[in-house]
């Protein structure tokens, strides 16, 4: 949703940036789960990542500090508040 709102603020760098991220062409790791490619802004020496905005999963099950690949994460359960 973030890349969405902001879509129209960007220049043409950070839409290549930002479709590179999405597609897994930019990556910063490979997936723990599925071994596809993955992006973390983190990583990537950014204060915050796409997966911020998204509903928390539970990621009880994945080595501590491990990222994992869009759709990895989206098929976690959502965590229980």
């Amino acid at each position: 949703m973030k890349e969405i709102s902001e879509w129209r603020l960007m220049n043409d760098e950070a839409h290549t940036q930002t479709i590179a991220q999405i597609q897994g062409t930019k990556t910063t790791h490979d997936c723990i789960l599925c071994g596809q490619p993955a992006y973390c802004g983190v990583e990537d020496g950014k204060q915050e990542c796409w997966c911020f905005e998204l509903a928390k999963r539970d990621t009880s099950g994945l080595p501590k500090g491990q990222c994992v690949c869009r759709a990895c994460l989206s098929g976690l359960p959502l965590l229980q508040a």
